[in-house]
């Protein structure tokens, strides 16, 4: 529920011994920084898996010091699995005549309490929704009566809940235009006209969460652009460190493990991964069919596996096939006689058959899938041949307890 404050009200809620941050972004004396009232919305990330908001984050507290010099409004919301945390703050211009330094001074200790009450916050509901997050924080911004508008998100960017989770389909290597159209022609988008985005944490991680590999952070990094960008708006995006401790005892958030395409296998060592990919210039099919391409090409990209599995009895993997959608069908059973084909040639080369299980998803929603249709509907050649794929999961992983419930 949206609340709003006053500037009487916040100062009372503060004690006189208040420490107060140092740094200061605004001054009304500095021509480069607007003396204007501004609506300014954060987009909280306080939950499991991303660093902690920091009291001393001074990337946050500026932006509330102009705020609350200039007499604007200063929201926020809590990025959660079903974000509702919301509120807002309405700063006052007192009836007295103030000099400028009891200005600041005020400014300071208001824009002090709004950082205390900010640190105080926290996720109530379990996983992470950014995008509901930011069209909520944009719709208390477009209700603002002020012009000047603008929107701090402080989060990770992960999202394991709602359109974009990552959990539910491999959405980070899915085009950031086929992602940016789906949303808009379900009017999904934020409406974000006219407001500038400032994002710090993109990326970020902490907890369980693995560090995210270079190459899905650069498509996580695209697929925000393009989403923010489609919705009118403009961002730019900060890498001051985040370096928060996170909150304890907060809601589940589910780590995402990121398939990997080169894991030195030669060594026989899978200790630091759990996913294997095999695309179509490694392990290709006959189309429509459970036949190697080329059998020759697909058995010596397997041996890795072999090797590692030979030397490691103990581990078992999980095999499992997905296909891209073509036509009215899902294509389980083609990508599990897929899987079965590969099984074959592991067993070939000595692995045990206990250490092997074999699962078909075909084109059905899951973490590896990729949106491989545009938005009028045409199939995308591009994204349908990440789609015709093999992964090899180690058994006693997170993802494969995930795909064995798809």
């Amino acid at each position: 529920m949206k609340k709003i404050v006053s500037l009487i009200a916040i100062v009372a809620l503060i004690a006189s011994s208040f420490l107060c941050l140092s740094a200061c972004g605004g001054d009304r004396d500095d021509p480069s920084v607007p003396n204007e009232p501004s609506a300014e919305s954060i987009v909280l990330g306080i939950h499991n898996n991303f660093p902690g908001l920091d009291a001393n984050a001074s990337t946050i507290y500026d932006r509330i010091y102009n705020v609350c010099l200039n007499y604007g409004e200063v929201s926020y919301v809590v990025v959660e699995g079903k974000p509702t945390q919301t509120k807002t703050i309405s700063v006052s211009k007192s009836d007295k005549d103030l000099s400028k330094s009891k200005e600041k001074e005020i400014a300071k200790r208001t824009a002090g309490s709004v950082m205390q009450s900010l640190v105080s916050l926290k996720a109530l509901t379990p996983e992470v929704d950014t995008l509901s997050s930011i069209r909520l924080s944009a719709d208390i911004l477009n209700a603002s009566s002020l012009s000047r508008k603008s929107m701090f998100v402080y989060d990770s960017g992960l999202c394991t809940a709602g359109l974009i989770s990552q959990l539910a389909s491999n959405v980070l290597a899915t085009d950031p235009v086929i992602v940016a159209d789906k949303l808009e022609s379900i009017h999904a988008l934020p409406d974000l006209k006219g407001i500038d985005v400032h994002w710090v944490g993109l990326g970020c991680v902490s907890g369980d969460q693995q560090k995210i590999p270079d190459s899905y952070l650069y498509k996580l990094k695209a697929m925000w652009t393009k989403i923010i960008e489609r919705s009118g708006g403009t961002v730019t995006f900060d890498s001051t460190p985040v370096i928060g401790q996170q909150a304890k005892d907060l809601p589940h958030v589910t780590a995402v493990e990121f398939p990997q395409d080169s894991l030195g296998l030669s060594s026989g060592n899978l200790s630091d991964v759990s996913v294997i990919s095999f695309r179509e210039n490694t392990v290709k099919f006959v189309g429509n069919k459970a036949d190697f391409y080329d059998p020759s090409s697909a058995e010596k990209a397997l041996d890795p596996v072999g090797v590692y599995l030979k030397a490691n009895a103990d581990k078992r993997i999980l095999i499992v096939g997905t296909t891209a959608k073509v036509g009215n069908g899902d294509g389980k059973e083609l990508s599990f006689q897929r899987t079965q084909s590969v099984m074959k040639v592991l067993l070939a080369k000595g692995v045990s058959s206990s250490q092997i299980e074999c699962i078909g998803l075909g084109s059905t929603d899951n973490c590896f899938r990729v949106e491989d249709h545009n938005a009028d509907g045409s199939l995308n050649e591009k994204m349908a041949a990440q789609n015709r794929a093999i992964y090899i999961v180690l058994a006693d992983s997170s993802t494969a307890r995930s795909l064995k419930k798809t």
